[in-house]
């Protein structure tokens, strides 16, 4: 466990990562373990010093670092996750693969590695390589406007155009008022990188939140299939 004097973040550094430095590195891959699941509210600023020791040390202000989301296993896993998806919109050199469709309740790592490493992969090639015929990610949301009785969210990664990726409802989609009460809504594409959230009545949203579970069953994807984070 991480109380064994054995496995302190000093021997951690100085036993597996200090001995490479200053390697030339391109960038690095992290997965993350479970300990820290339960800290959420400081995780980011966590990652950030992690991030800014790593390029200080291996000699590289631009290294590039691309990490796995958390599985989604155990209880109270969104709020991790929105810190590590956090991370990834303060630091421009960073960016997550979203696995949290890979998971389930009853293993603590995802049984399916290949998806896994095909999108660290992809993230890789298109960021630090220029692949950029490769789509980096899953759609990713970067804004949301109220029109009439719904509310429009738009995302970039589409690809082709976002899609159901089992032809069936989307689902995992919330809206929240100023109070913090979130219901579950209906939502539908109408466009090839929006997504529509019908309000329901009584509600006044302020919020919107996707695949807020433990174990969510998301199925929005963008044309290549990548899950929104």
């Amino acid at each position: 466990t991480k109380d064994r004097p054995d496995c302190q973040p000093r021997i951690f550094w100085n036993t597996v990562v200090n001995p490479w430095t200053p390697f030339a590195a391109r960038g690095m891959i992290w997965y993350q373990g479970e300990h820290d699941s339960g800290e959420p509210a400081t995780y980011t600023a966590k990652m950030h010093r992690l991030y800014d020791g790593w390029r200080q040390r291996f000699g590289n202000p631009d290294l590039r670092f691309y990490y796995a989301q958390l599985c989604s296993w155990g209880t109270n896993i969104a709020p991790f996750q929105e810190a590590q998806a956090m991370f990834e919109q303060e630091e421009p050199n960073a960016a997550m693969a979203v696995i949290c469709d890979v998971c389930n309740l009853t293993d603590i790592h995802t049984n399916d590695k290949e998806p896994v490493g095909r999108r660290l992969a992809r993230l890789a090639a298109n960021r630090s390589y220029g692949r950029t015929d490769l789509i980096p990610t899953g759609p990713t949301p970067v804004g949301a406007t109220l029109e009439g009785g719904r509310v429009l969210v738009r995302f970039a990664n589409a690809g082709k155009g976002l899609k159901a990726n089992d032809g069936k409802a989307l689902r995992e989609f919330e809206l929240g008022d100023k109070d913090g009460k979130f219901v579950n809504v209906k939502a539908e594409i109408v466009g090839g990188d929006t997504v529509a959230l019908e309000i329901p009545d009584g509600i006044k949203p302020v919020r919107v939140r996707h695949a807020w579970d433990d174990c969510p069953e998301i199925n929005l994807s963008n044309s290549e299939g990548d899950p929104a984070t």
